[in-house]
C-alpha cells in the first residue's frame, strides 16, 4: 500500500470518528435525507495532520449549528450533497482557520452554499483558493464591499474643471478601511495591491484632453486634461463577493 493510500485511509478512521457526531443532529424529519450522505463526506474530507483535527475540534459545533440552521430555512427538495471539490477543501481549510473566524466565515458560506441546489453553481471551486491567500483583515474590507452597492467602489477626478472627488483611489480605500473598524494604515496598500493581485478589484484610469472656450472667469482659452481613476469590482470579484455573502445580507 503505498503512502496515499494509507494517508487516505488515517483520513477515513480519524476523521470520521469526528465527523460523524457533527451530523448525528443533523438528520432530523427535515433534513435526514441528506443526512447521512452528508455524515459519509465528512468522513473522507479532512488531512489526517493533528493539527488540522484539532481545528475541526474546534469548529465542529460551530459548523453543525451554521448546517442546521440554514438547511432548516432550505426546502428538502433543493438540499444536496455538496461536490467533493468544494466540500473536502472548504472544510480542510475550516479546520486550518479555527483561530481566524473572518476566514473560517467565508468557507463556510461557500459550502452551504453548495448545500443547496438553487445556490451550488455560484460556488467556483478556485473561490477557495483565493480565500486562503487573504488575511482576515482584507476579508473584512471585501466583504464590506458589498455595503457600497456599486461595481464602482471608489472614484478619482482630477481635472481643473471638475467637481469630482479629488481624492486619490488610495486614500478613500483607506478611509474606508478605517471606517469599519481597521486601524494598522501602515499595510492597507498591501490590502489594495493583494485584492487587485487576486482579480478581485481592478484600477481602471481613463485621460481626456478637451478645450475651453473661454468665459468670464477664464478670459483666454486653455486646454483641460481631465484623468480619472476608477477602483471597480472585476465580474469575478462581483461573482465571489455574493458567494460570500449570506443571503440575508444580501
Amino acid at each position: 500500500m503505498g503512502t496515499e493510500d494509507k494517508s487516505y485511509g488515517v483520513v477515513t478512521d480519524t476523521i470520521g470518528k469526528v465527523a460523524s457526531d457533527v451530523y448525528a443532529d443533523v438528520a432530523r424529519p427535515a433534513a435526514r435525507q441528506i443526512g447521512s450522505a452528508l455524515e459519509t463526506l465528512f468522513k473522507v474530507s479532512l488531512s489526517p495532520v493533528s493539527m488540522l483535527d484539532w481545528g475541526f475540534e474546534q469548529s465542529k459545533d460551530w459548523l453543525k449549528k451554521k448546517v442546521e440552521e440554514r438547511t432548516s430555512k432550505t426546502p428538502q427538495n433543493f438540499l444536496r450533497t455538496p461536490p467533493n471539490n468544494i466540500a473536502i477543501p472548504a472544510l480542510t481549510s475550516i479546520s486550518m482557520s479555527a483561530d481566524a473566524p473572518e476566514l473560517r466565515e467565508l468557507y463556510a458560506e461557500l459550502l452551504l452554499k453548495a448545500m443547496d441546489s438553487r445556490t451550488e453553481p455560484m460556488v467556483h471551486p478556485s473561490y477557495i483558493n483565493v480565500i486562503g491567500q487573504l488575511t482576515s483583515q482584507e476579508a473584512l474590507v471585501f466583504i464590506s464591499f458589498q455595503e457600497i452597492g456599486s461595481t464602482t467602489l471608489f472614484q478619482e477626478n482630477n481635472a481643473r474643471y471638475s467637481h469630482g472627488n479629488d481624492l486619490t483611489i488610495e486614500i478613500q480605500f483607506i478611509n474606508h478601511c478605517l471606517s469599519i473598524g481597521l486601524e494598522n494604515t501602515k499595510y492597507m496598500q498591501l490590502w489594495l495591491e493583494n485584492l487587485q493581485r487576486l482579480k478581485l478589484i481592478d484600477l481602471r484610469e481613463y485621460s481626456e484632453v478637451s478645450y475651453v472656450e473661454p468665459d468670464a472667469d477664464t478670459p483666454y482659452p486653455s486646454v483641460n486634461n481631465r484623468e480619472d481613476r476608477y477602483l471597480e469590482l472585476t465580474i469575478y470579484g462581483r461573482e465571489f463577493l455574493k458567494a460570500c455573502t449570506p443571503p440575508d445580507a444580501v
